[in-house]
């Protein structure tokens, strides 16, 4: 996300896997089916549509991180961006 300077005023946090065995999706006309398929998707649908309405309104000083392996070590969060954030909720 666009952050002035650098620097996010807050944030937030979700993850983005599954755990093994992995199981193909499939989707109809009105659902999606398979492993995970509603476990954090629809907070990451949600988080993506506020940082839209954020953008929208001229607030850019925020970032969302999105993580992996959080069933074993989170060690997604080992990857985050190099910008500083000062506060994340």
């Amino acid at each position: 996300m666009c952050m002035p300077n650098g620097v996010a005023r807050g944030g937030a946090s979700t993850h983005m896997d599954t755990v093994p065995p992995f199981i193909e999706s499939r989707e109809d006309d009105d659902d999606i089916y398979g492993r995970g398929a509603c476990d954090a998707k629809g907070i990451i649908a949600a988080l993506i549509a506020a940082a839209e309405k954020l953008l929208e309104s001229a607030t850019s000083n925020f970032a969302l991180l999105f993580v992996v392996g959080e069933e074993k070590n989170s060690a997604g969060r080992t990857l985050r961006p190099a910008r500083r954030v000062e506060r994340a909720i």
